[in-house]
């Protein structure tokens, strides 16, 4: 009867120890999932809470797989020793928008405990990229950046890190804006830069799961002031002589680099510099941003093309603006018509400005004579003159002569004198 008794002992026995290794049944106050949190595209982070009651344990920590019920054959990751109370595990390189199904477990000499089973659902990944600089002085930079992908998640912040080492991160320099603008593309302005020197800068972009980066890019900052492109007025004359006031514009010193002379260089030739002939001296020992003007005075040449650069000297060197350029005026150009609708004492004529001399047209109309040896001017008294602002006008010549040749031109004035066009005739009807 004892040996019955005792076999039925270590059946009853064995039995626990291979149900356990199996899968025991769970005790909710044994094992659970507390939380999944901080879900990223490729990580999650794990709590889980082993209850008092269990035995000594020897191992614990998170198994997890895409089908229900995880074990530790699956993937694992184990939490640092320890017993009862709450622990986390962090899963990583995970796949990015798939489901996963998690499940704590605690390892004694009874065998494996499992937790219920838990589901969560990794995020698509951040992606940003970073672009090309916009601009950079000497001691700011326009860096530019674009959200590629969002994660499916709201965005947080996003800007640009750099510093004076490769590899910045959001622990150094930064400039940031945060996602009420909800356009992909971004431009923020990296400041307080020392000037001649190298950055290494990145975009980021921040949601709740985390921060990510574009690629890092390089740029050194200049070592001169920095001009603005010469901004042009309008081409004048006066006297005969032509003249355009120019504004040139410092926007930043570099701090300690005093400015000792500033101005405007022109020439025929694109890229004008400070050692051509043609330059104004505008402003001496400055230190000051902002903007100067000047009036460049051009000699006498009609239809040239000209260009212009602000220029400003430091002890480093000169540093010049982007150039602009004008055109000097030069007489108009006209044709003329054949007459047609002719009576006995008027005749229509029409006029063509073929260029106006790239300056205002002041006045248009048309002049004639009877005497063939001579060409009709504006200063004759046979003349008349058109109001149009077309490139083609019309002009009605009357009170003439019947039976009558007459010999006539257009002519077509701007600022800088008066043009005309070849001389056609016709002859009026007899009465």
């Amino acid at each position: 009867m004892n040996r019955i008794i005792y076999l039925g002992c270590v059946i009853t026995l064995l039995a626990g120890v291979v149900g356990c290794e199996k899968d025991p049944k769970v005790d909710a106050t044994s094992i659970s999932i507390k939380s999944v949190s901080a879900v990223t595209g490729s990580t999650a982070v794990v709590s889980a809470e082993i209850g008092k009651g269990m035995a000594t344990i020897a191992e614990r920590g998170i198994c997890w797989s895409n089908g229900e019920n995880p074990s530790i054959t699956d993937a694992v990751v184990y939490a640092a020793e320890g017993g009862a109370g709450v622990f986390q595990c962090q899963l990583n390189n995970l796949d990015e928008n798939k489901t996963y199904n998690v499940r704590a477990f605690a390892k004694n000499g009874s065998g494996v405990m499992y937790s219920e089973n838990f589901s969560f659902k990794t995020s698509k990944k951040l992606v940003v990229k970073t672009l090309e600089l916009k601009d950079k002085l000497g001691t700011c930079a326009e860096a530019a950046g674009a959200v590629e992908a969002d994660g499916d998640t709201t965005i947080v912040q996003k800007g640009f890190c750099w510093s004076v080492n490769p590899n910045p991160t959001i622990n150094d320099s930064i400039v940031f804006m945060d996602n009420s603008s909800k356009e992909s593309q971004y431009v923020l302005w990296m400041r307080n830069l020392t000037p001649s020197t190298t950055y290494y800068y990145k975009a980021f972009v921040t949601n709740a799961a985390g921060t990510a980066y574009g690629e890092e890019k390089a740029f050194t900052t200049l070592d001169n002031p920095v001009v603005k492109k010469t901004d042009l007025g309008a081409v004048e004359v006066e006297n005969g002589k032509y003249f355009v006031v120019c504004a040139g514009t410092i926007t930043d010193t570099l701090g300690n680099v005093p400015v000792t002379q500033c101005g405007f260089c022109w020439s025929k030739n694109p890229n004008p510099t400070v050692d051509n002939e043609k330059i104004d001296k505008v402003i001496a020992n400055t230190v000051e941003i902002g903007t100067f003007k000047d009036t460049v005075w051009v000699e006498i040449e009609e239809n040239v093309t000209y260009y212009v650069r602000a220029y400003v000297i430091t002890e480093n060197g000169v540093a010049y603006g982007e150039q602009s350029s004008f055109l000097t005026w030069s007489l108009p150009i006209v044709s003329i018509f054949n007459a047609y609708s002719i009576t006995s004492n008027s005749a229509t004529e029409g006029g063509v400005i073929v260029s106006d001399g790239s300056a205002p047209i002041q006045s248009r109309g048309f002049c004639w004579t009877i005497d063939e040896n001579t060409l009709p001017t504006v200063e004759d008294n046979q003349s008349v003159t058109v109001s149009s602002s077309n490139s083609i006008y019309y002009g009605n010549l009357t009170n003439l002569t019947p039976n009558t040749t007459y010999y006539v031109r257009a002519y077509v004035t701007n600022k800088i004198g008066t043009s005309y066009s070849d001389v056609v005739s016709f002859t009026t009807k007899a009465k």
